[in-house]
């Protein structure tokens, strides 16, 4: 699904085209579930849409193939997806942006964040003649599987617990802080099962993964997995 932020008034106005980091992310890059209660989760995509469309362009956005709004997945379409497909999304992506009757198709610039700076290249080579900047933000300079992603999912999870729960320094955490805890509770916990907001059945799951209804060590990487 696309969405498209328009600028404040009338006139051609220059596109700019938002590609996402890596994960199952939508158009929004939302960081979290949107639950009925409790804090809204983080949105950067949204923010900087706003804040350009505010400056004068025109900002789309789009989900990845198989991902829908508040984390629903289709498991058969994100599973199989590659990276050709992601570059391939984001090339239709731009023909959307540069077809829209108030952008104007030689002002096309393209940002993308995370693995979005590998794909971001790849699309402006691909289309000299409507991209005329690219934008790369935290850009990938090491092996995005092997580093990057184990730095993201395992280490900085490893170290927020460490350092934000482990509050008595005895390198263990209970298992009823898990379900309540945004960030590691989506390290931990599937996000079908995380979707049920069902505290009882998210802490019985990992009563039954680590084998205890009391603490767990945190002092390597492997306690966690």
């Amino acid at each position: 699904m696309y969405g498209i932020v328009q600028a404040a008034g009338k006139g051609k106005f220059p596109g700019v085209l938002l590609i996402h980091g890596s994960g199952a992310n939508d158009k929004n890059e939302t960081l979290g579930f949107v639950h009925k209660s409790g804090p809204k989760p983080i949105t950067p995509f949204w923010q900087i849409a706003q804040y350009l469309s505010e400056r004068g362009f025109a900002v789309l956005r789009y989900d990845k193939r198989g991902i829908g709004a508040n984390f629903t997945i289709n498991q058969n379409i994100w599973a199989n997806t590659t990276i050709n497909d992601l570059i391939q999304d984001s090339k239709k992506a731009l023909n959307v942006l540069t077809i829209q009757p108030e952008v104007d198709p030689k002002r096309i610039s393209v940002i993308g964040h995370s693995e979005g700076t590998v794909i971001t290249p790849r699309v402006a080579i691909d289309n000299p003649t409507k991209v005329k900047n690219i934008i790369l933000m935290g850009t990938v300079a090491q092996n995005l599987i092997r580093d990057i992603l184990r730095y993201q999912v395992v280490d900085l999870n490893l170290e927020y617990a460490m350092q934000v729960l482990d509050k008595n320094h005895t390198g263990l955490i209970s298992i009823q802080q898990i379900p309540n805890d945004p960030l590691l509770g989506q390290y931990l916990v599937s996000s079908s099962l995380l979707d049920t907001n069902n505290t009882k059945v998210i802490t019985n799951y990992l009563v039954e993964k680590f084998g205890t209804s009391g603490y767990v060590s945190i002092r390597s990487k492997s306690d966690l997995h």
